[in-house]
């Protein structure tokens, strides 16, 4: 049989279980409105009136940004490296070959095979689609349909404030 105060303790437990449960899933709910409003709804709304950034009577400033995400699928990693090797974005490939360690003197003068592993450095590739888009610097080059389906690029305007 448990004790009076040990039977408390597990009540309390309990309930401050719950209560962090409901919490933690108003603050997902929240969260997702938030980033609706603030992507979605207020974006649209200062795009209709022609506004990108307004200051309230009490000083806060709104402003509308356009935010970039770009990241790699791994099992297209091949294609994306092509394209990027075909568009001028070759530096961003980081490759890397790996060879037995008693191997690895002889690599150059024996032509012993090794294992090529590539990757791509997606900050940069960022900021190399945004130029080659015409977003940043230059010419447009490419429309976000010529990104090859390897590369997850993602855009959208969020208002952010500012005291």
């Amino acid at each position: 049989m448990l004790s009076t105060e040990l039977k408390n303790g597990l009540d309390t437990l309990m309930r401050l279980r719950t209560e962090l449960l409901d919490a933690e899933e108003k603050y997902k709910q929240a969260k997702a409105s938030f980033e609706d409003y603030s992507r979605e709804i207020l974006p649209d709304i200062m795009r209709q009136n022609g506004v990108y950034s307004v200051t309230t009577e009490d000083g806060l400033v709104a402003n509308m940004t356009t935010k970039t995400h770009v990241n790699v699928t791994k099992s297209k990693i091949d294609q994306v490296c092509l394209w990027l090797s075909k568009n001028g974005g070759d530096f961003l490939v980081k490759r890397q070959y790996v060879v037995p360690q008693n191997v690895a003197v002889k690599l150059m003068d024996d032509g012993v095979d090794c294992a090529e592993t590539v990757d791509v450095n997606t900050n940069s590739l960022k900021s190399f689609l945004l130029d080659k888009l015409g977003q940043r610097t230059g010419p447009q080059d490419i429309t976000i349909d010529q990104i090859p389906d390897g590369i997850n690029f993602f855009q959208y305007d969020e208002v952010e404030f500012k005291k």
